[in-house]
């Protein structure tokens, strides 16, 4: 009886070993996978400054002079204005859904590139009061009917999101 205890007990030991240097490769293995994996779809998602250009490429690009102008237009039209720059690593992920938005307004949607002349940045965050970067705003005799600040729609979203109420 003694020797049947032994032996189960040295049978369950072994077998728990067994399955643990088995199991222990194999978890540590998907690990590094998933890690790998994570790294590798970071990677794949970040937008070049030619990626970003090409995204933008269809938007109307105005200069800071013909933003003012729009800002004190009273012609009951609407305007999609999309703030940005190449430099914002944000802008640059969000391009693609401002694309497929564009799209979607059939290419109304109006570009002020911050960077694009001396003083823009600061005429922007500091007389427009923007927050950050990319800022989209649907605007009606220059008053903001709805705007969205951020990167974390798709251009379906970024549209219901605008034309929303």
């Amino acid at each position: 009886m003694k020797l049947n205890k032994k032996m189960t007990a040295l049978m369950v030991g072994t077998a728990t070993l067994a399955c643990l240097s088995i199991a222990e490769p194999v978890k540590a293995q998907e690990v590094q996978n998933t890690q790998t994996q994570e790294v590798k779809v970071e990677k794949d998602t970040d937008v070049t400054l030619q990626e970003y250009e090409n995204n933008v490429s269809e938007f109307t690009r105005l200069n800071m002079a013909q933003v003012k102008g729009l800002i004190s237009k009273r012609d009951n039209k609407e305007y999609l204005l999309y703030i940005g720059r190449p430099s914002c690593y944000y802008c640059r992920e969000f391009s693609s859904a401002l694309k497929e938005f564009n799209q979607l307004t059939g290419g109304k949607l109006l570009y002020f590139d911050i960077d694009g002349e001396e003083g823009t940045d600061a005429y922007a965050f500091n007389e427009l009061g923007l927050p950050g970067t990319p800022t989209t705003i649907r605007m009606i005799n220059g008053q903001v009917v709805r705007a969205w600040i951020g990167r974390e729609k798709t251009g379906k979203e970024l549209y219901s999101w605008l034309y929303s109420k």
